[in-house]
């Protein structure tokens, strides 16, 4: 935009913007009556038109109907003011469609949903941002199998083949929960991810996240079977969600499970 422009526009007064804003703007949000005016007036705080234009306006405004549209009308309440603008700021940058996108709107749902609300945490916000499309796959696997299981050398950290676990693990088996499952159902294997070389990585950040977390509660249980299985040059580690994990998951589950590489 010219200094021209600029300059003209400053000079019109604040009162005939917001007038304008207010005749004009968030007619997706207003569709949903008094709680969707609610939103609408909490999102002027940061889509003034000077600031943003009608398109990341209209990207945002259809973030928070989709989140609307996700609460039966009953269950609808106001989400906390300071998480609906950091949503909303998080959206100017990611269109709902994309795989943030949609854990954004996720953790707006249950927000505005009477019954989810706890699941909304604050801390959730930062760490969308921070994941990669290979780690929230990796968090749709820890969901589909508690405990899930990986293999890695004992000493280094090359990535491994199918052909050099399935030499050393192949028909091995384990007790859980006292049935004998073959270890090949618990794996997540680094040749599932777009980046496998960041294998390792993932599971070392979703640790720190505190959203994955090892467990020895099998280990402790069948101490010998363990110590057999373990005389090679690899070994193998159960890991799942966390309880924390596992409140992520139960709040992002539309877009979490969707994530695929």
């Amino acid at each position: 935009m010219d200094k021209e422009t600029m300059d003209i526009i400053q000079s019109v007064p604040k009162e005939v913007w917001l007038k304008l804003y207010n005749d004009t703007t968030h007619p997706m949000l207003r569709q949903f009556g008094r709680l969707g005016e609610d939103l609408a007036k909490t999102l002027r705080l940061i889509t003034l038109p000077i600031q943003c234009t009608a398109y990341i306006q209209d990207r945002v405004d259809r973030g928070f109907a989709k989140a609307l549209s996700d609460v039966p009308e009953e269950r609808r309440v106001m989400p906390p003011e300071g998480m609906a603008l950091d949503i909303a700021e998080k959206l100017k940058h990611h269109p709902i469609e994309s795989l943030l996108g949609k854990l954004y709107v996720d953790l707006l749902t249950a927000s505005m949903d009477k019954d989810r609300s706890q699941q909304a945490h604050p801390a959730f916000l930062p760490i969308i941002g921070q994941l990669s499309s290979d780690e929230a796959f990796f968090l749709r696997r820890l969901s589909e199998s508690e405990p899930s299981s990986y293999i890695r050398p004992k000493e280094g950290w090359d990535i491994l083949t199918k052909e050099q676990r399935d030499k050393e693990f192949g028909n091995a088996t384990f007790p859980i929960d006292d049935k004998e499952l073959e270890l090949s159902c618990m794996l997540i294997n680094p040749e599932e991810f777009y980046y496998p070389q960041n294998f390792y990585i993932y599971i070392d950040h979703l640790n720190k996240l505190g959203l994955l977390e090892y467990t020895n509660d099998y280990f402790n249980k069948h101490t010998d079977r363990w110590r057999k299985l373990r005389t090679g040059e690899l070994e193998f580690f159960f890991i799942r969600l966390s309880k924390f994990g596992r409140l992520f998951y139960s709040c992002c589950t539309n877009g979490l499970a969707q994530a695929e590489f």
